[in-house]
């Protein structure tokens, strides 16, 4: 059997690059190399994942904690503890035979991972810093904002697994007790025939704002989400409520 790629590893790998580019930034700074604005605000984020974590009074990096929290359910980890079984348990197989010895490499073959894409996209971006970085006396602007957009962006994935109490949105539920569109939900307190349809099925989650948080919206709002780069507003929603299409916007077409 082919074992799956250790996801311990993988983990170590992300820390030491993201402790790579600190030192290389530190380098920089200390050569008296000019830091450009862009630049700068990117090792603010990045710096951000390296503060020590409190949340768990261990004391490791907030980097560290976000791995740990990514690898608690991964196939084939030490730390999927649900895989292996507890002791004394009994498992049996599709026929109702017992098995008397787990087997957590061919579990996790066989099972997702919830940590796996986050953990992808934290390695891609850390990689794309390390790269700009490299070329970054060559032309500083525009590898500056690349920098700065991929420090922001796993700034944002990280703080998607630290500990939060749920939104106004994610607590706003349907009359079957289904989660709906995020958009939609803004009408819920309203007055008149615009309260009405205020639930709608969600469709995709979309991730923007400033956090870069999931927001689940239909498919019509979704699309909204997508060509502006922000959630509609209530006073938007009631408008496609009403007329059947989006009112005219000026913003700018998201990225």
């Amino acid at each position: 059997m082919i074992r799956p790629p250790h996801p311990e590893h993988e983990a170590t790998t992300i820390l030491a690059r993201h402790a790579l580019i600190l030192a290389r930034l530190a380098r920089m700074d200390a050569a008296g190399v000019t830091i450009h604005d862009h630049l700068a605000a990117a090792r603010t984020d990045l710096e951000l994942l390296d503060q020590r974590s409190m949340i768990d009074g261990t004391g490791r990096t907030m980097l560290a904690h976000v791995l740990a929290r990514t690898l608690a359910g991964a196939p084939g980890s030490p730390r999927a503890a649900n895989l292996d079984g507890g002791a004394g348990s009994l498992r049996t197989d599709e026929d109702g035979f017992p098995i008397l010895r787990s087997d957590p490499t061919g579990d996790g073959a066989m099972q997702g991972d919830p940590g796996a894409n986050d953990r992808r996209e934290l390695a891609h971006h850390l990689d794309a810093i390390v790269r700009h970085l490299s070329h970054y006396l060559d032309d500083p602007v525009p590898h500056a904002a690349v920098i700065r957009r991929s420090a922001d962006r796993a700034v944002c994935l990280a703080l998607n697994w630290l500990p939060r109490e749920a939104t106004d949105t994610e607590r706003h539920e349907s009359t079957d007790g289904e989660p709906g569109c995020a958009a939609h939900a803004k009408l819920r307190g309203r007055k008149g025939p615009d309260r009405q349809g205020w639930w709608q099925p969600v469709a995709h989650e979309w991730r923007g704002g400033i956090l870069g948080v999931p927001v689940a919206l239909c498919s019509g709002c979704h699309r909204f989400a997508k060509r502006v780069g922000r959630e509609p507003s209530a006073d938007e929603v009631a408008h496609y409520q009403r007329v059947g299409k989006w009112p005219r916007l000026h913003e700018a077409k998201a990225s």
